[in-house]
């Protein structure tokens, strides 16, 4: 079980002006969730539907992994994580996926 916390954030100003390596401001979008990892697929309650189609390429998902087990996340506007359909996230580690769409969510389960 790993406690895995969800949240958006937008890329910082110095990062869109050529910077080589992009870096997530501190400001975050929406509300934080942390989902509790199982063996079922869970989405998020968390969305990007308030995200402006425009600016996508400004936002990414961040997830971080807390525990003992790895998980697969995957993205979509109803998503099911697996191992098939998934990234996979080990445990510990922090990751960041670019939002692809206004409306999606993430799911997450153990690996």
């Amino acid at each position: 079980m790993s406690n895995v916390h969800i949240a958006i954030v937008q890329v910082s100003g110095t990062a869109l002006t050529g910077e080589a390596v992009p870096v997530a401001a501190a400001e975050l979008v929406g509300t934080p969730e942390v989902i509790v990892s199982s063996g079922s697929s869970q989405q998020s309650t968390l969305t990007s539907s308030s995200l402006s189609a425009s600016l996508l390429p400004n936002y990414f998902w961040r997830i971080a992994v807390g525990g003992s087990d790895d998980v697969y996340v995957a993205f979509g506007s109803n998503p099911t994580a697996s191992a098939a359909a998934g990234y996979l996230c080990p445990a510990g580690g922090v990751y960041e996926f670019r939002v692809g769409a206004v409306g999606n969510k993430v799911a997450v389960i153990n690996a």
